[in-house]
């Protein structure tokens, strides 16, 4: 069962140019391209994937992701679409957000304690203190999407999460030798 974005079952211009395979190979360079040069990498998205989604709706002519190939059998709204629906409707409609709150407030506490702690080598805990940065970044959002946070806090809560990255990235470039 591959996995592809692109259907090699479409003709036209792409055929005559070399196909699906000569576009994702012009993808490909273009994006090596991009991050070689230090002025346009600015101006792209780190992860490039969502590029090479939309040259895959625009040539399998679909309007939607979930409509794109995901294999010779399935589509990606066959295996991600319920996925969507379900947590889209938690998150914006039945999450209880004082629970949310509570765990921001969970993850603002662990992110210093974890970075506290030492593992088997001695190293400080940087990553798993960064992924609670982006959990307490996500309640964030959910909270923030449901109009449950004040205009006048959100400041507040986005400076929090600022925080909380800092102490992360200083401990990050301390560990690899101040040349991070």
């Amino acid at each position: 069962m591959k996995s592809h974005f692109f259907d090699k079952s479409l003709a036209g211009v792409y055929d005559a140019v070399g196909g699906i395979e000569a576009f994702r190979h012009i993808s490909k360079r273009f994006h090596h391209k991009i991050e070689q040069d230090s002025i346009l990498r600015g101006f792209f998205p780190k992860n490039m994937a969502s590029l090479e989604e939309r040259l895959a709706l625009y040539l399998q002519n679909k309007e939607s992701v979930y409509e794109l190939a995901y294999n010779d059998e399935f589509t990606y709204g066959d295996i991600f679409l319920a996925n969507e629906q379900q947590f889209s409707a938690f998150e914006l409609e039945v999450a209880d957000v004082e629970v949310f709150k509570r765990h921001f407030e969970d993850m603002e506490r662990e992110v210093p304690r974890i970075l506290g702690e030492r593992g088997r080598k001695g190293e400080q805990l940087v990553l798993p203190a960064y992924d609670h940065v982006l959990k307490a970044s996500h309640l964030f959002n959910i909270m923030d999407a449901r109009g449950a946070i004040a205009v006048a806090e959100r400041q507040s809560y986005i400076g929090r999460i600022r925080d909380l990255c800092r102490q992360c990235a200083e401990v990050y470039v301390a560990q690899q030798g101040g040349n991070a």
